[in-house]
């Protein structure tokens, strides 16, 4: 208790001080903090760090008053020249990190020279200003060697010491390698003329990892000039590095600072790489492309196209398009007849920012005549082309282009939502092709809105194709959808009034039931009770489509009345819409599953309400999956609906499931019912 007091009294009287006017001599208070250096001095690895935490927060808060930490700085230097642990060397050598002045300098460069110090006083040593620093930088490459030495080495380049050229220069040369690499990254750190000069004259006389760190660091001279703007240095650097017997990726980078510093020559560098150079080079060169201002003089390259390879070929391509300039647009109509299918479909792309509406014919050829990648690129570009006029055109072109023209032109108009295309679209539904008529009808479902419904119905009610049907259908239901649902199904129930032809009927059915408005339910009602077979059992279909339990029990009475294959389909409509009902309580759905089982008298509907029945966690669903072991039909689905029912059951008691799935196990055939029962057994083993 006494220690914990003492602590306590020393925080208030260092905290105290710091509200003692600026003025006022802060060493009058310092006595006070002896004890925490002390206590700092005595400190070991792993002990309590709680007086060197106090110590780092008390030089962070006063660290704008200058005079208490020019006090703080002597203290250390104190502590430092005494007795002192290693651990303690180190968290003062950390404090100084902070706060050193040239006062720390001696007793640091002390430190310098002992091996266990080294680090600790260098850490503290490269945060300080001034010569005298550097000067004991330099003195100890003399004495130190190793880590110390490749430390001091890197902290003379982090310093960008001029004074170090020459000692670091005769290091380059040193028998131990790491020195030597160390000393050539501090040179290119540098990067003084005279740095300069000695790194060019190691490019020729250094090998091995040597000469590669010596060229990177002349690298970094040629970009720090270029920094600066000193074109001349950094041009010449980057020539004398840009040679073909220095590893690729200096060369890679050379050449780039060489197109950097090339001006109005640029140009003509990238025109030689692309025909002389490696793909590599030739790369960084098209790269490049995107950085240069005059697009009429980049088309230039187009004069050598064809001596280009393909690779180089498909490059520019891509650069040309991002750049999306008209300028480039005749190179890529070019690259069309290449005789390489990768460049064509690189040029094909391209057109979806060089294109012009004058190219959407030809991008429509290639749609459906080139090969499959070809006609994705066309289809791809035709949809993103977005100069002027591109939709008006594609509009305009519909009318009188031929057949295939006309699919292609027609399909685009969906990928490119031109919802002023539908009038013309509809005026198209009478073209004498039925591809054409079915992709109408396709893009129609995707653009048209509420105010085109009518007249769709209208002509839906003249199809006589059974095809064109199923994709007239399927686009009235995705207008429905989009707009106005129940508009829609008034519209259709109007329609209906007068319609004569089972087929069309069937279909209007099939799409009131994908609409699913329940003021269509007395019109479905009395389909039901149509004549027509077709008719009847486009009833029960779109009523087990429909997206509410409205009409389940209507479904329910047909199964309950019918046993033909009208009873068979209700059943099946009547168990959909139980599983997707998401309102039903547990207890509701296996009501109703249970209702549905004696009605059930085909294999695949007692499969089906097995189904259902499997992801109920109820005993009673667990029962009555049990009395379907017996029927050699449903035997593997009953034993899987048992394991099913018994991992969804939430109960604190489980050994009446562990009997009942132990049962299955034992007398199931079936490996993955057995696997599926020994995994639910281990989930749910006795502790």
């Amino acid at each position: 208790m006494k220690k914990i007091a003492f602590w306590r009294l020393v925080r208030i009287l260092v905290f105290t001080s710091c509200v003692c006017a600026s003025t006022q001599p802060v060493i009058a208070t310092l006595p006070q903090i002896d004890s925490l250096f002390s206590h700092a001095t005595e400190y070991e690895y792993g002990e309590n760090r709680q007086c060197l935490n106090e110590i780092h927060q008390l030089i962070n808060k006063k660290n704008e008053d200058s005079v208490f930490i020019q006090q703080i700085e002597l203290k250390i230097i104190k502590q430092l020249q005494t007795n002192i642990s290693i651990a303690g060397t180190q968290f003062f050598c950390r404090e100084l990190h902070l706060i050193g002045t040239k006062a720390s300098v001696p007793i640091l460069a002390q430190l310098l020279n002992r091996d266990e110090t080294a680090n600790s006083a260098l850490y503290a040593l490269e945060q300080i200003p001034g010569k005298p620093v550097s000067e004991t930088l330099r003195d100890a490459l003399k004495k130190t060697r190793g880590d110390t030495k490749v430390g001091i080495i890197n902290a003379l380049g982090q310093r960008a010491d001029e004074s170090a050229v020459k000692p670091l220069s005769k290091l380059l040369f040193d028998k131990d390698e790491v020195i030597a690499t160390a000393a050539a990254g501090a040179l290119g750190k540098i990067a003084t003329a005279d740095a300069r000069t000695v790194l060019s004259k190691a490019v020729e006389s250094t090998s091995g990892n040597v000469q590669d760190a010596v060229l990177e660091s002349y690298l970094a001279c040629a970009d720090k000039s270029l920094q600066i703007d000193n074109r001349a240095d950094a041009a010449r650097i980057y020539g004398t590095l840009y040679h073909e017997s220095y590893p690729l990726p200096i060369r890679l980078a050379a050449f780039r600072g060489l197109l950097q510093t090339a001006g109005d020559q640029a140009f003509d560098l990238i025109r030689i790489a692309l025909l002389k150079e490696n793909q590599n080079i030739q790369a960084v060169a098209i790269s490049y492309i995107s950085e240069l201002p005059d697009s009429l003089s980049i088309s230039r390259l187009s004069a050598s196209w064809n001596t280009y390879s393909p690779l180089t070929k498909i490059r520019l391509l891509s650069v040309f398009s991002e750049r999306s300039e008209s300028a480039f647009r005749q190179t890529a109509l070019v690259a069309l007849e290449d005789s390489s299918r990768d460049v064509r479909v690189a040029a094909l792309k391209s057109f979806s920012t060089l294109g012009m509406a004058d190219d959407i014919e030809m991008l429509a050829h290639w749609s459906i005549d080139g090969s499959h990648n070809e006609q994705m690129a066309a289809q791809e570009s035709l949809t993103l082309l977005n100069s002027k006029n591109i939709d008006e055109t594609i509009i305009n072109l519909i009318p009188t282009a031929d057949d295939s023209m006309k699919i292609a032109l027609i399909h685009s108009t969906a990928d490119r939502n031109i919802t002023d295309a539908c009038d013309t679209l509809i005026a198209t539904l009478i073209d004498d092709n039925p591809n054409v008529r079915r992709e109408c009808w396709r893009s129609l479902g995707m653009l048209a809105s509420m105010d085109h419904f009518p007249k769709l119905v209208t002509r839906f009610d003249t199809i006589d194709d059974t095809n064109e049907m199923k994709r007239a259908e399927q686009a009235l239901i995705s207008i429905a959808k989009r707009n106005d649902a129940p508009a829609c199904s008034e519209i259709i129930i109007h329609q209906l009034k007068d319609e004569t032809s089972p087929e069309r009927f069937s279909a209007f059915i099939h799409i009131l039931g994908n609409i699913g408005n329940d003021a269509a339910l007395p019109t479905m009602r009395k389909a039901l009770t149509d004549k027509r077979k077709s008719v009847r059992r486009a009833a029960i279909d779109a009523l087990g489509d429909w997206p509410s339990s409205s009409p389940r029990a209507d479904l329910e009475k047909i199964a309950r009345t019918s046993r033909d294959v009208d009873g068979i389909l209700a059943l099946r409509g009547y168990i959909d819409l139980v599983d997707r009902d998401t309102t039903l309580l547990l207890e509701e759905r296996f009501a109703l599953y249970k209702n549905a089982l004696p009605l059930a008298t085909q294999k695949e509907e007692k499969q089906m309400i097995l189904a259902g029945v499997s992801k109920i966690g109820l005993f009673d669903a667990l029962d009555l999956a049990k009395s379907l072991l017996y029927d050699d039909q449903l035997k593997p689905e009953a034993e899987m609906a048992i394991i099913k029912i018994s991992n969804a059951i939430q109960t604190h008691t489980l050994e009446c499931l562990r009997t009942e799935v132990n049962n299955v196990i034992e007398n199931s055939a079936n490996v993955h019912v057995k696997d599926e029962g020994k995994q639910f057994l281990k989930r749910n083993s006795q502790e």
